[in-house]
């Protein structure tokens, strides 16, 4: 366990009560309790006990001015004293007052799969006093990404003073506070790897722990959901089992809920918004205006690859805050980064300068991460110092080789301890709370380096960019940088790339990061410089095009271990693919899926095709899903021959041909898409394109699938959206004309789920035997069609399920089976006569009245029956029919 202050005392202090001492000696405006009660909160604290701290920032300042320590040092954040959040990146904007007000609804937990997860993540995050509610009992690791609102999310969490906060690097760094059965929030910076999960068994079964850290709960890809009942998961130690079920999120003993913190759709208008509230309500002198920024942002960074996350964005806020507004780039400057640092209200010429020429030694620096903060020491060794006059005469005038290679090996060594100090002082360069070191703002960094590489890119020094593309954190950049080229920059760094070969890896990865980014803007139907065309003959040959169906060929440079990766990489192939076919060898068997668009005959679907399934609600790869759909769409659109046994990736593009009438509607297609939201989405786009008649073409198939569905217990179908589009769009006249027999049946047996317009064209237009045979769903059909259907009954009468239809002529609109049967008495009494016999009882009177006015309808035996059947239950409508029965009576006598 880390013990900071301990670690701290050094040879001056002997103990914390002797701390305590030296601390009462610096007057304070609050006062002092006795020393040994303060050398017992100093321990506390040094346990990782912050609350009484948090209370109390005075002394907590004099404390850490002794030992020469930071907030974060002792696991508190400096913007928690008093519940009040200051931004760090805006520093102008007001504090936010976490007791009393919350920061913009920017981001949250993603989806999670069970309501009673959702239940006990709110016990942790809801704004509700203690005692209103049941404590957590459950383990919930909350997966924050850098940058995206942790600092403020913990300090609402203090505030609230439900829990206990602890801010540590690590779990292992909590210690024995684990045993305790209290619920405690624990924010951690780095992952401890196994020390971790020995450190989490410790914790009470059902004592609550919210873990907020930067990076994912840890878990086993490979875990087998069935490994509780393995031998090893019955039969071992305690602390094996619980190992077991940590990283197992498919286990039935997970001891740990993982959550996705997510930034919601609309996240950068939004906090720009609030920002300009803030200003106003606080009357803060700003020139900042939500409105302009918003619109610069959508025109330089549309795909939110450079400024992605709040932090980023808070920082051009200052910008324009200041008025520099006019300062902000262009998207197509290759200084845009320069142009921003010059912008910012917190530097000279020099730490701008030192600035970007930190963050480009980074970035080429491949020994060190790009993301995350960096040692001290690996600064001293990015930023090494200017050599002074006297250090390159001495290396001038030195003449033996070896000397001077040794002098300038160790002028090289030399860090810039002056410059650093200089960014330091700037607030360019920011201690993190795990004590390490960073450029900040952070997007100005990233867009220092973007300008290098826009320089580097289009100058044909492929050996100062290509390497980057195997780094996973900074092919991101180089995708990011490629993107904002404009296309003749674009085609400069095609032509660079060609023209040196792939004699290097570097050649190679360039050529790759390339061949992607052209095939992005083909997805988002932009046009691009005929001349990049010719890296398609230079790439696809180097791709492993040969391996069976079971692996999707991929790229050099880019993993495909996550669907997102092969969503992305399948959709830029099958994009290409809509290109002229270059120059170069046939694709054989499976390969030829991998370009869809050049090649017409295609073997059955391979297994990497068929595996690609749609996202799960709140699922990370939604955008590259969205991606490869519309790729599917395109190439469907560009083929000429169908495929047998298409894969179900490419059913919903079907369906859209389809509905222009492309290809025949095939039942088998729908079940993807009612799996799919974005599928659906496709779908509903051209039914509101081509209206009637598209719906007209995909209406047999849809039915034939709800028929097949059905029987086999799957309801699916009937909730979908575009199934209620299609039956709206429906030109009646031709609605049951392309159904088979069997699909007829169905949409008989089931009249309720069909509108009204399709139940009055099935009463209009079937043959008598279709119904005839299933007097069941006859009536229910009839019973579906309500009043304005009543007239197409009437075509039923004369059939042998005509008294059905006469009952729900009754039933549906009484006037006007009234009127039909005086209309028809004289020439049709038979069928009349059937209609009275299926009056109900509630219209016993109206139908008696009929008969009161026309005698020749039944004989007097007929009349007698039907008065009996219906005199017991009459009530008021009983003097009509007795009347009606003492009518007939008479006619009788006379007779």
């Amino acid at each position: 366990m880390r013990t900071p202050i301990r670690t701290a005392l050094g040879g001056r202090f002997s103990s914390f009560d002797a701390l305590a001492k030296a601390m009462t000696e610096t007057p304070i405006s609050d006062g002092w309790p006795r020393y040994r009660s303060l050398g017992a909160k100093i321990g506390q604290l040094d346990q990782g006990k912050t609350g009484w701290w948090l209370q109390r920032p005075e002394q907590l300042r004099v404390l850490l001015d002794l030992l020469g320590l930071s907030g974060p040092d002792v696991g508190i954040h400096p913007d928690a004293f008093d519940g009040l959040f200051a931004f760090s990146d805006f520093p102008e904007l007001p504090p936010l007052d976490a007791r009393r007000e919350r920061f913009c609804d920017i981001a949250g937990p993603g989806p999670l799969p069970r309501d009673r997860d959702r239940a006990e993540l709110d016990l942790w995050l809801e704004d509700r006093p203690r005692s209103l509610h049941r404590m957590p009992t459950s383990t919930v690791w909350l997966h924050v990404p850098p940058r995206t609102g942790r600092s403020v999310l913990l300090a609402t969490l203090t505030s609230t003073g439900r829990y206990e906060v602890l801010v540590k690097n690590t779990l292992a760094d909590v210690g024995e506070l684990l045993a305790g059965a209290e619920p405690i929030v624990i924010a951690v910076s780095a992952d401890g790897g196994m020390l971790d999960l020995l450190a989490l068994a410790r914790r009470p079964e059902d004592a609550g722990t919210l873990i907020i850290a930067p990076f994912a709960a840890p878990s086993r890809r490979d875990a087998d959901p069935l490994e509780d009942w393995s031998w090893e998961g019955m039969t071992g130690e305690k602390l094996d089992r619980q190992l077991l079920g940590m990283t197992n999120p498919g286990s039935l003993r997970s001891a740990i809920q993982p959550v996705q913190w997510q930034l919601h759709s609309g996240w950068r208008q939004k906090l720009l918004n609030w920002v300009e509230a803030r200003l106003s309500r606080h009357d803060s002198d700003t020139l900042f205006s939500s409105t302009s920024l918003g619109e610069w942002l959508d025109s330089f960074d549309p795909l939110q690859e450079w400024i992605r996350t709040p932090a980023d964005l808070m920082a051009l806020c200052r910008v324009t805050h200041h008025g520099l507004e006019k300062r902000l780039p262009d998207r197509g400057m290759r200084n845009a980064g320069q142009q921003l640092l010059t912008a910012m209200p917190l530097s000279g010429p020099g730490e701008e300068a030192l600035f970007a020429r930190l963050a480009c030694a980074r970035w080429e620096d491949f020994t060190q991460p790009w993301r995350n903060a960096l040692p001290y020491a690996a600064w001293e060794g990015l930023a090494p110092a200017p050599p002074s006059r006297v250090d390159l005469l001495a290396i001038a005038e030195e003449s033996d080789m070896d000397e001077r290679y040794r002098q300038v090996t160790r002028l090289a060594r030399q860090p810039d301890t002056a410059g650093l100090r200089l960014l330091s002082g700037a607030g360019l360069l920011a201690r993190s709370s795990n004590g390490c070191f960073d450029l900040e703002p952070r997007v100005l960094a990233d867009l220092a380096v973007r300008d290098h590489l826009l320089v580097t890119m289009t100058s044909g020094r492929v050996d100062k960019w290509g390497m980057a593309c195997f780094d996973p954190e900074r092919r991101a950049t180089v995708d990011a940088a490629l993107d904002a080229l404009d296309d003749g920059d674009l085609l400069a760094a095609v032509e660079g790339v060609l023209h040196r070969g792939f004699q290097s890896a570097a050649g190679l990865a360039a050529a790759e990061a390339l061949f992607c980014t052209v095939g992005r803007r083909k997805l988002q139907g932009r046009q691009v410089p005929d001349g990049v065309h010719a890296l398609a003959s230079a790439v696809v040959p180097h791709l492993p095009l040969g391996v069976d169906g079971w692996t999707l060929p991929g790229p050099w440079t880019r993993p495909l271990s996550m669907p997102a990766e092969c969503c992305e990489w399948l959709a830029v192939c099958w994009a290409w693919s809509l290109s002229p076919k270059p120059e170069m060898p046939a694709l054989a068997g499976y390969a030829g899926w991998l370009f869809a668009g050049w090649c017409d005959d295609l073997p059955e679907t391979p297994f990497w095709l068929r595996s690609l399934t749609p996202p799960s609600e709140g699922s990370t790869y939604i955008d590259a899903w969205t991606s490869v759909l519309k790729a599917a769409q395109a190439v469907v659109r560009h083929r000429t021959v169908l495929v047998d046994d298409p894969p179900s990736l490419w059913h919903g593009a079907l369906l859209a041909a389809s509905i222009y009438g492309a290809w025949p509607a095939q039942a088998v297609w729908w079940e993807a898409v009612h799996a799919d939201e974005t599928m659906t989405e496709i779908l509903l786009t051209q039914l509101k394109h081509h209206g009637s008649a598209g719906a007209t073409n995909v209406w047999p198939s849809l039915i034939a699938h709800e028929a097949e569905a059905i029987s086999t217990g799957q309801i699916r179908a009937m909730f979908s959206p575009v199934r209620i589009a299609i039956l709206e769009q429906l030109d009646a006249a031709v609605t049951v004309k392309g159904l088979g027999l069997q699909e007829r049946r169905y949409a008989v047996r089931n009249a309720q789920l069909m509108p009204p317009k399709v139940r009055r064209m099935l009463l209009d237009s079937l043959a008598p035997e279709e119904l005839e045979e299933d007097i069941q769903s006859a009536d229910r059909l009839f019973k579906a069609c309500g009043r304005e259907a009543v007239a197409s009954l009437v075509r039923w009468l004369d059939t042998t399920i005509g008294w059905f239809a006469a009952s729900q002529m009754w039933e549906h609109n009484p006037e006007f089976t009234i009127q039909w049967i005086e209309a028809h008495a004289a020439t049709n009494a038979e069928l009349a006569e059937m209609v009275l016999d299926a009056c109900p009882q509630s219209e016993s009177a109206r139908a008696a009245g009929v008969l009161l006015r026309d005698r020749t309808l039944l004989d007097f035996g007929a009349r007698q029956d039907w008065v009996r059947n219906r005199l017991p239950g009459s009530g008021m409508a009983a003097t009509v029919l007795v009347a009606l029965l003492e009518q007939s009576g008479s006619r009788n006598d006379r007779a």
